[in-house]
């Protein structure tokens, strides 16, 4: 036999999973079409990871720029800079349309089940 406190509490159930899923929906994703430079300086993009030579580091930069061959940026609240010419690649924080979906079916089912349980129908 269910209550309507059963309800809520699947609601919240409900609410947090959706919350952990739209983390997952956002992915860093490699900016190609131009060099880290004329990317930076034209987009000017509120936060980068910046990947360097090798490919093995990485730094998160918020509110960078570029200046006479270097970057600066904001990471753990300090201003850094660093040689433009040891960034290998920028990466940018873009929506995952498949994983967007896939969440989105995901909850969408769990909220359903989560319901048809508290109006006791399974």
């Amino acid at each position: 036999m269910s209550t309507r406190q059963d309800v809520p509490l699947g609601r919240l159930t409900a609410l947090m999973l959706t919350l952990s899923f739209a983390s997952a929906c956002v992915t860093w994703q490699p900016v190609d079409r131009l060099t880290p430079e004329t990317f930076i300086s034209t987009e000017h993009p509120a936060q980068i990871r910046a990947v360097f030579a090798g490919g093995y580091e990485y730094a998160e930069i918020n509110k960078p720029y570029v200046f006479e061959g270097k970057l600066y940026g904001w990471q753990d609240g300090k201003l850094m800079s660093g040689p433009l010419y040891e960034v290998q690649r920028v990466e940018v924080r873009k929506v995952d349309a498949a994983k967007t979906t896939v969440g989105i079916l995901g909850v969408g089912t769990l909220i359903f089940l989560l319901t048809e349980i508290g109006k006791g129908h399974i």
